[in-house]
């Protein structure tokens, strides 16, 4: 399946192939389509980067035709995020078809065409509730001709007595694919007004019912329609499941233990809360300072309120950040924009923005620790305030601080602010514009990793990851003069040599390391049969942060432990419907975290490191209790330091050990 997205008015096109190099020539018959459609010559092609659009036809089409190519940093699909995302409305829209209709599959082409044109024909509140089709045209939709997906339609032909069509009437699942089939039984002669006849039969459990008759003739209006037909079946209610509650007990123990020891310190939820607290102090004295710097940054102008004019809201919200292990923790207030009241086309349009990969930071970490890099980290006060928007947005003046004599005004938003849909991006993309023209180079592979070549062969890298920026380079003259170069665009604060980044603690220097395997014990063997199905045993299971646990656990998996990758890997399987086995591996999973609490990420620590990149994979063989499938595990190390990693339950069902091992080698050599 290919589809084509028109940016302007969101009209789709879908081709079904029966391979990949049917691409080219539908693209050229969707080329020479639009263009007689429209009289206008497509401008820019957004597309991924498969080998089916960077080819040498493609490109020689590309320059032949003018077309501005914009391909997506590969990995990143967010950044053609209107087709992506429509590749998940078609398909949904699909499911929903062939199940509501009762269709076997080998239908899904006709009801992805169906999809397609129904999605054209449907209102859309990024081009102001117009329909695709409507934008596109300039003319409406015409509803009288769609009917329910799946139903069996009969024509007949009523004008003369045909014997050999009057014995027997074949029948068939007749799909509807364009308006223009509606007349594809009338094709005998067109010359003849002859009365067409279709009947409807409606699905039902007694398949007895009494059909329904519509008359149709050719040029007949749909006022001659007799009755209409609900589109959307009545679906059962979902079981709302009340959230888990924290209970005090045994249980609990093995979770709690990787509780840092703090003082517990309130937070207050709004601003009432903040100024009669105890901390009121504090929390004025935050609330002050964001204030200020809001103002430095000329974020808004006071304009008079209009009646009909949309206003975005906004909010204070309250956060006590801790530094490194003895520092004062240190209050912040941010004001912050309800997001939730945008709408989407009017407020805001594209908002992905990028952050570094951890891949990438951990790469950056083993160049410094081979080529004995200055590392250093910056942060970006207030960095959403740096960008600038492309639209108009009024927001309501800051609870607390109305300024007095324009009470009745509201605020005209000249830069982006937290909580607004569009601010990452717009932040992002004022950083990139600036470092880029500033002879830094974009990584093709991580939109937020930049270098510089200085000397011949010596080169500085900067990572990005929102307001968190690191710099590495051998030189440390040359990083002061990238931190005065961005302190003379942004407000920032130098925090000198890296300390921590997502939640990571680095140290320079460490002597000794080394990465162990985690082991499920032999008792754990884990499956669908361990889950509760008595409702007693449901309820109690939903008071264990089972979770919140796993959550934690997979996001230290994810930043410095590979060897948790199999264990997190398998007990997240069950978090719809954790049992009390499966809460009893995860306790073993934290025990063995106590005991290798000191285990690290190492690099550069063996004098045979080289700079070649090593990767090794494995894979089990049906080790799958529930569906019987294989596990995918591979590392990939750079000077000796394990930079990259996964473990994951293959998509298929390997009938053999070798074809279990080729599935791994395919997921890892991507």
């Amino acid at each position: 399946m290919k589809k084509k997205v028109d940016d302007y008015s969101r009209r789709v096109w879908v081709y079904v192939l029966k391979n990949k190099h049917e691409t080219f020539s539908k693209f050229k018959e969707w080329n020479v389509l639009v263009e007689n459609q429209t009289g206008n010559k497509v401008k820019k092609l957004r597309t991924d980067n498969g080998l089916e659009f960077c080819n040498k036809d493609f490109s020689q089409l590309c320059k032949l035709e003018g077309f501005a190519r914009h391909l997506s940093v590969p990995g990143n699909p967010q950044q053609n995020g209107i087709v992506e995302r429509m590749n998940r409305t078609l398909l949904n829209k699909v499911r929903c078809l062939l199940s509501n209709s009762g269709l076997p599959k080998r239908f899904w082409a006709e009801a992805l065409n169906t999809s397609a044109y129904l999605i054209n024909r449907s209102p859309s509140s990024t081009i102001g509730m117009l329909t695709p089709m409507e934008k596109w045209s300039g003319s409406k939709a015409d509803y009288s001709v769609l009917r329910v997906f799946g139903f069996v339609a009969y024509a007949h032909v009523r004008s003369k007595v045909i014997v050999s069509r009057d014995v027997s009437v074949f029948r068939e699942d007749v799909m509807y694919k364009d308006v223009m089939e509606a007349g594809k039984y009338a094709e005998d002669k067109a010359q003849q007004a002859d009365e067409v006849r279709l009947e409807v039969e409606l699905f039902s459990e007694e398949h007895d019912k009494e059909k329904e008759v519509i008359q149709l003739s050719n040029g007949a209006s749909s006022s001659n329609m007799s009755s209409d037909y609900n589109l959307v079946r009545d679906l059962p209610r979902r079981q709302i499941i009340p959230p888990a509650r924290y209970r005090n007990n045994e249980d609990l123990s093995a979770f709690l233990f990787t509780a840092a020891e703090m003082e517990s310190v309130y937070e207050p939820i709004t601003f009432h809360e903040a100024i009669s607290c105890e901390e009121r102090d504090c929390w004025i004295k935050a609330m002050q300072e964001e204030m200020d710097s809001l103002i430095q940054n000329e974020t808004w102008e006071l304009v008079d309120k209009h009646d009909d004019q949309r206003l975005v809201k906004c909010k204070w919200i309250f956060k006590i950040k801790e530094g490194l292990s003895g520092e004062v923790p240190i209050y912040k207030a941010r004001l912050v924009a309800k997001g939730f009241t945008q709408k989407a086309g009017i407020d805001y349009n594209e908002i992905f923005s990028p952050v570094v990969k951890h891949i990438s930071i951990r790469v950056i970490l083993a160049l410094t620790a081979v080529n004995d890099f200055e590392l250093e980290q910056l942060d970006v006060k207030t960095a959403f305030l740096h960008g600038y928007l492309d639209e108009k947005i009024y927001m309501v003046q800051p609870l607390g601080f109305e300024v007095e004599e324009h009470k009745r005004k509201m605020c005209l938003l000249k830069r982006s602010l937290y909580g607004l849909k569009q601010s990452p991006r717009q932040w992002y993309q004022r950083f990139d514009d600036y470092i880029v023209s500033h002879d830094f180079s974009r990584s093709k592979y991580d939109s937020c990793v930049y270098f510089q070549e200085y000397n011949s062969g010596e080169f500085l890298y900067l990572l990005l990851y929102v307001d968190d920026i690191l710099v590495a380079c051998k030189d440390k003259l040359q990083i002061t003069a990238v931190k005065q170069l961005l302190m003379r665009e942004f407000d920032m604060k130098e925090l000198g040599d890296a300390k921590k980044i997502l939640g990571m603690e680095i140290y320079r220097d460490r002597s000794l390391g080394k990465l162990v395997v985690t082991h499920i014990g032999n008792q754990f063997k884990l499956s669908k049969l361990d889950s509760p199905t008595a409702d007693e045993e449901i309820e109690k299971m939903q008071n264990v942060p089972y979770s919140s646990a796993v959550e934690s656990l997979m996001y230290l998996m994810v930043c410095t432990r590979p060897d948790l990758g199999y264990a997190v890997g398998l007990v997240s399987r069950y978090l719809c419907n954790p049992g009390k086995n499966h809460w009893e591996a995860v306790k073993w999973i934290f025990r063995y975290l106590n005991g290798t609490k000191d285990v690290g990420l190492i690099f550069g620590q063996e004098s045979d490191a080289d700079s070649n990149v090593y990767g090794y994979v494995d894979a089990d063989f049906a080790k799958d209790l529930d569906r019987g499938r294989s596990n995918t595990g591979y590392i990939f190390k750079v000077f000796s330091g394990v930079v990259s990693w996964k473990s994951t339950l293959q998509h298929i069902v390997a009938l053999t050990t070798t074809e279990s091992e080729y599935i791994a080698l395919t997921e890892a050599v991507k």
